[in-house]
């Protein structure tokens, strides 16, 4: 293994090493194994994620033969559906959906006070900013989908591909590429990271 990658996986560093950041890396990794967006995002965070829920008690053993969720063998499995997006580029771009699920891992929702659960259920309105100490994670999950979406220009594979289906012809249009897949990698590591981050 790469030694870089391996200090990252081994939660050995949360920023740069031998100039490199963790986004690159994630980029890096991406190209030399072949992995999704959606794994190369998880991969990158698969040192922490490991070190969090190899010391939960309750979750020590997430499927059977004793894979832990940060084996990279789970974090590879978990995100092979989103190549090319959710849904094959028809729906959320697969960067994202694995930033959304790095917070899963690593922030969780077992602080979530009767307030919040309140707001999430749709019986508050949600504020578009929580500025709270400890944000719930779904929460994070929507800011960290707003600050994509204003840094990539979509929330959509095909539409940041700039790939489109003429409804008349039935034909694949090629339009403007709004961002390219390593840079989608790149903002949803440095996002999420961000958030994860600011409870720290």
């Amino acid at each position: 293994m790469d030694n870089n990658i391996e200090n990252i996986e081994s939660g050995q560093s949360k920023g740069g090493i031998m100039g490199l950041e963790r986004y690159d890396l994630a980029v890096e990794r991406k190209h030399r194994i072949g992995c999704n967006c959606c794994q190369a995002v998880l991969l990158a965070f698969a040192g922490e994620i490991k070190e969090r829920w190899n010391s939960r008690k309750a979750a020590e053993c997430v499927a059977a033969g004793g894979i832990s969720a940060g084996d990279e063998i789970f974090l590879e499995a978990l995100g092979s559906g989103f190549g090319s997006g959710m849904g094959g580029m028809d729906a959320t771009c697969g960067a994202l959906v694995g930033a959304g699920m790095v917070l899963g891992l690593l922030d969780g929702n077992a602080d979530i006070d009767a307030g919040d659960k309140a707001k999430i259920d749709g019986s508050e309105t949600l504020p578009r900013k929580l500025t709270s100490v400890k944000m719930p994670t779904v929460l994070k999950a929507r800011n960290l989908s707003a600050e994509f979406k204003e840094k990539v220009g979509s929330l959509r594979c095909a539409d940041i591909k700039g790939i489109h289906i003429d409804p008349q012809t039935g034909n694949v249009v090629r339009g403007q590429v709004l961002c390219s897949c390593d840079d989608c990698v790149r903002h949803a590591v440095q996002i999420a990271q961000k958030f994860l981050d600011s409870d720290r």
